[in-house]
């Protein structure tokens, strides 16, 4: 009698990641480390929209082999105006994906492995340059953003941080979505129930 081997009956979570590369290079290491059965796919697109009209295509053909537990939409809110940001998640959310995001962008998330901040930002853009000076100040590296968004091995150069990301996150205590917010966290303590290494 021929047997299903375990690795086809593990449930799928697909993930649908507005970047091309940063936050799958994250994904794809949090995916090695803890054994988490991921799909990382790129939306046709940069903006919420067009991450859900992916995660429509994709979680549809994915889901012909049965294996589809939980799509995932990643995305930033930028300078999109809260009122069609609202309306993106609360569509996103009525065809049963888990909307996973920061404001005003994903290195947000990164930056509160590094240091704990709940101040403002003006821009994505002075986010990003605040997670580079904590990440080069950590590490005594000269990188910028433009390098950091193609290190495949980012989730590994944070690890060492993981934990403090989740107390740093926890501490603030994100109740409403304010400028800064994330709930990476709670998104990937979600995935972390599926690990089957640690």
């Amino acid at each position: 009698m021929r047997r299903t081997s375990p690795q086809k009956l593990r449930k799928l979570h697909l993930i649908i990641c507005e970047d091309t590369k940063s936050s799958q290079y994250y994904l794809q290491g949090l995916k090695d480390k803890f054994g988490i059965n991921i799909k990382i796919e790129k939306s046709e697109g940069t903006d919420i929209s067009n991450v859900i009209r992916t995660a429509d295509f994709k979680s549809k053909r994915t889901g012909l082999n049965k294996n589809l537990l939980q799509t995932y939409c990643l995305f930033d809110k930028d300078n999109m105006p809260e009122d069609i940001f609202q309306k993106k998640l609360r569509e996103s959310q009525t065809k049963g994906y888990i909307n996973a995001f920061s404001v005003p962008c994903y290195e947000y998330w990164l930056l509160l492995h590094l240091s704990r901040t709940d101040r403002g930002f003006a821009s994505s853009q002075e986010c990003c340059a605040a997670f580079v000076e904590a990440y080069n100040q950590k590490f005594g590296t000269r990188f910028s953003i433009t390098d950091l968004k193609k290190k495949k091995d980012i989730f590994n150069d944070l690890f060492s941080f993981f934990d403090s990301a989740f107390t740093n996150a926890d501490s603030i205590n994100f109740k409403n979505i304010t400028n800064p917010y994330t709930n990476m966290h709670e998104v990937l303590r979600v995935l972390l129930k599926y690990k089957t290494k640690n």
